[in-house]
């Protein structure tokens, strides 16, 4: 099996991944509605700069995406990469695809002088948490919340 690992730049990529983003909103069990438009607002959160993300593909079959995001922390008031979503189909798990896909985060971060990459997962998904642990992750305990503020901007 040959992976690729590309850019996602246009709006044909972003409907190629979308089969791929609607199957992880299930795997991490969320209640999130993925908008019907998700393509076109994806292509111009990615032509505005404020999301980069990357494709796997597996002899021509999209198998895997990786999005990440820059933000920045007021206790080092230095900005830094988070991983937003790194996701590989049941079929190609545990076959490298996720690790190709976090190199290509990491090595993004870095190119854009960022120190730091951050990310989450759910505690309940073992695999992930292994996974993130072989590359050098170390877990911190929080707990994550949100609040919806205009339920209308995601329809």
């Amino acid at each position: 099996m040959t992976v690729v690992i590309q850019h996602v730049q246009t709006e044909t990529h972003c409907v190629q991944l979308w089969a791929l983003v609607e199957a992880h909103v299930r795997f991490e069990r969320s209640d999130v509605v993925v908008p019907n438009d998700w393509p076109a607002r994806t292509v111009r959160s990615i032509e505005s700069g404020r999301l980069r993300m990357f494709v796997a593909v597996a002899d021509g079959a999209t198998v895997g995406y990786a999005s990440m995001t820059t933000e920045h922390s007021t206790w080092t008031a230095a900005p830094f990469a988070h991983l937003d979503c790194i996701f590989v189909d049941a079929d190609h798990r545990g076959k490298g695809v996720g690790g190709l896909l976090f190199d290509a985060v990491a090595r993004e971060s870095q190119a854009m002088g960022l120190v730091q990459l951050q990310w989450q997962t759910p505690e309940w998904n073992v695999r992930a948490a292994e996974f993130y642990g072989s590359v050098g992750g170390r877990a911190q305990q929080k707990l994550r919340f949100s609040l919806t503020l205009n339920p209308t901007l995601n329809k």
